[in-house]
C-alpha cells in the first residue's frame, strides 16, 4: 500500500473536492465516474472529467474499448484538465489538483511532467496494484495526499 498522508477538508479543499465530483457526473464511461479541477490558489484554472477524445464515439455511444481490464477509449479526468489547461493557456506549474480518485500511474507521471506540486483525492485507485508502484509514487515530486470530507469523520 502506497504510504500517503490523509487529511480533513478545510473549507476551501471541500469545494474543490465538490467540484471534481460535479464533474464525476459528466464522465462518458460508467465503468468510473471520475473528474478532476486544477487550482491555483482559491481559482480553478482547469477542469476535466474522463470521457472519450472529442469528435470521437464514447463509450455510452458505442459501447467499450477493452484491453487488459482497462477502457482504453477514454482519456482521464486528469488528463482532460491539463489538456483544458494547454489549449486555452493557463499554466499548471505550482498548481493544486483535486480528484475524486488517486489518478493511475499514467496520469501521475503527466501531472509530476507538468509541475503539480499536490494532489488531494477522495479514494484509492487499484490498491492491489500499490504495492507495486509505492516506490515510484514516491519518486515523483508532486505530493499525493488523499482528503477526507468532514462529513465522513
Amino acid at each position: 500500500m502506497i504510504t500517503k498522508n490523509t487529511i480533513v477538508a478545510h473549507k476551501w479543499q471541500k469545494r474543490f473536492i465538490d467540484l471534481a465530483r460535479f464533474w464525476s457526473n459528466y464522465m462518458t464511461c460508467d465503468r468510473a465516474k471520475v473528474g478532476a479541477v486544477i487550482v491555483r490558489g482559491k481559482r480553478v484554472i482547469a477542469s476535466g472529467y474522463g470521457g472519450a477524445p472529442p469528435g470521437t464515439p464514447t463509450c455510452d455511444e458505442v459501447g467499450h474499448a477493452m484491453w487488459h481490464g482497462h477502457c482504453v477509449r477514454t482519456v482521464h479526468a486528469e488528463m482532460n484538465a491539463i489538456a483544458q489547461a494547454a489549449r486555452f493557456g493557463p499554466s499548471v506549474d505550482g498548481c493544486d489538483m483535486y480528484c475524486t480518485v488517486m489518478p493511475c500511474w499514467n496520469c501521475a507521471k503527466m501531472i509530476a511532467a507538468v509541475g503539480i506540486n499536490r494532489v488531494y483525492y477522495l479514494n484509492d485507485y487499484h490498491p492491489e496494484e500499490w504495492e507495486f508502484y509505492e516506490p515510484l509514487y514516491e519518486q515523483l515530486p508532486t505530493e499525493f495526499i488523499q482528503i477526507v470530507d468532514e462529513a465522513e469523520e
